[in-house]
């Protein structure tokens, strides 16, 4: 290194560390070249709690267990708490709130990228596109959910999920790694086309279309310079092209659960694998790069009050943040901010009368004449190693339920199919109660009768039956939920990988408008 090379750089230090003395650290010369924005979809502070719960019970047995990312990340970064209601109202959706989290400002409950009027407002990838930067979008969801969607397109309603594939394609987001290959597919299709497209698309992937019209946005996507990848292997072995962008759809249309995705034959990536694929990838600009990532699933779990399912997406999401920090460390250049749009489900473990324990001996000093018993039970630790080993999501049970003739959906198979993949079971006659509750709904409106009482807390068919069956057998994992949407509750909002300067600004009670404008200001050029 030369010696007016080595000067420069012990001045831009200096000037960064230094920021009283001579500039805001927001300024130009400590101008952070990279952001990854990692977004834990429902991740409350209760959800972290449930996996760090898990791996302070799993290290009491194992001193070989290793710190869960989420731990070291909180210890080692700046940790803050994060309002996220929408535009005059308390409680927001993921459209919303990932609008607010892009674009800096207020928006309204389901909108896509627009003000409170309903106008398009610029986003953070889209200002660093056009600064020179790479921009990426990753989802366990589909690419075209709310929250990837709200970073790059601009509709007026999270459900145009047609308009929001085109326009992803329109915004040339240099990686798009996700489900919903269905979105880019035409309504109807002619030989040719179909010959056209499973020379690109293999047999695993069904060509049934969501689109309304015949655009072809995979041949479009190809026009337009972007490497198409279907599964693991094309992914992984995918090669850099500076002349080349990345669209990787693996699915229809969702992403499989965390609990069916280990159990799957990797054909379909890790939201870890996706996340080092578009971070190295994204990383060849040396102007830098933005990147959102998202662990979408965490909300979906929290919709069925599903914890077996929750603890696996919470898991999952800890392997890509583990990923994300291993490329991030070391480096002077990379912003990492870990949040949630908002909690989902109102989820906590609970203390209760249920099986109180019986009385034990202690040795202590106080209980030489007398026995120790509480007066509830406060949940034995032991309790989260039934709840990891749930072998399917209650989501996906009621749908494999369903599925069955009409004449095969008894109590019976319902009660086998809950004692079989749960490690809490449930009676026949809860089985014969819980059907009855769902044969009971009366709209989407309405929502689901128990006791006859109207709960409008649960206005999902397929969760509603989940979470009903989640509250039968509730009492045996201590565990209470509060609704099957979302809540008001603050969410966490961490920073890692800076200066103590930069990252100390994450510190105490934001709205999610606050970090977004954050974000922008120390990663984007001054225009």
């Amino acid at each position: 290194m030369t010696l007016l090379k080595r000067i420069f750089l012990q001045l831009r230090i200096t000037i960064c560390l230094c920021p009283m003395l001579f500039l805001p650290v927001q300024n130009a010369y400590c101008q952070i070249k990279n952001v990854i924005l990692m977004i834990g979809d429902g991740m409350g502070p209760q959800q972290v709690a449930l996996a760090l719960l898990y791996q302070q019970v799993q290290s009491q047995r194992d001193s070989q267990i290793p710190m869960l990312a989420l731990q070291r990340i909180m210890q080692q970064g700046e940790v803050g708490l994060m309002m996220t209601q929408p535009y005059q109202k308390l409680v927001v959706d993921s459209a919303c709130s990932a609008s607010q989290l892009a674009t800096g400002q207020y928006s309204r409950s389901e909108m896509i990228a627009l003000d409170k009027e309903g106008n398009p407002l610029p986003t953070i990838l889209e200002k660093a596109k056009l600064q020179g930067k790479s921009v990426g979008l990753v989802s366990d969801t589909r690419i075209t959910h709310a929250t990837p969607a709200s970073f790059a397109t601009h509709v007026a309603h999270r459900h145009q999920e047609n308009e929001i594939a085109e326009q992803l394609l329109e915004a040339q987001v240099d990686v798009l790694l996700s489900g919903g290959l269905r979105y880019f597919l035409p309504n109807t299709m002619n030989k040719t086309t179909t010959d056209k497209l499973r020379q690109l698309i293999p047999p695993r992937l069904s060509l049934k279309s969501k689109r309304k019209d015949n655009k072809n946005l995979i041949l479009r996507a190809k026009q337009q310079n972007y490497d198409l990848v279907f599964n693991r292997n094309q992914l992984l072995e995918t090669t850099y092209n500076p002349h080349k962008k990345l669209l990787g759809l693996f699915t229809s249309s969702a992403m499989p659960d965390a609990i069916k995705a280990v159990q799957n034959k990797r054909s379909i990536p890790s939201l870890s694998e996706m996340s080092q694929v578009a971070i190295n990838r994204l990383a060849k600009n040396p102007q830098g790069f933005f990147l959102m990532i998202e662990a979408g699933q965490i909300d979906w779990a929290g919709h069925a009050n599903d914890v077996g399912t929750l603890l696996h997406e919470m898991l999952r999401f800890n392997q890509a943040l583990q990923a994300v920090m291993q490329w991030v460390d070391g480096r002077d250049d990379t912003l990492l901010v870990v949040t949630a749009d908002h909690e989902t489900g109102s989820f906590g473990f609970t203390y209760s009368s249920f099986e109180v324990p019986k009385a034990t001996s202690l040795t202590g000093s106080q209980f030489r004449n007398r026995s120790f018993k509480a007066n509830y039970n406060f949940a034995s630790p032991n309790i989260l190693f039934k709840i990891y080993r749930q072998k399917m999501s209650l989501h996906n049970l009621v749908r494999k339920f369903k599925k069955l003739p009409r004449n095969k959906q008894t109590a019976s198979q319902l009660m086998h199919l809950v004692n079989a993949n749960l490690a809490f079971k449930i009676t026949r006659q809860q089985a014969v109660q819980l059907i009855q509750q769902d044969q009971q709904r009366v709209n989407q409106t309405t929502g689901l009768l128990i006791s006859n009482v109207t709960q409008y807390f649960y206005p999902y068919s397929v969760n509603a039956f989940a979470a009903a069956i989640a509250r039968a057998i509730s009492p045996q994992q201590s565990v209470v939920w509060g609704t099957g949407t979302h809540t008001s509750t603050p969410v966490p909002v961490i920073a890692y990988g800076q200066p103590d300067k930069v990252i100390k600004q994450f510190d105490g009670m934001h709205h999610s408008t606050e970090i977004g404008r954050l974000m922008m200001e120390l990663f984007l050029k001054k225009q």
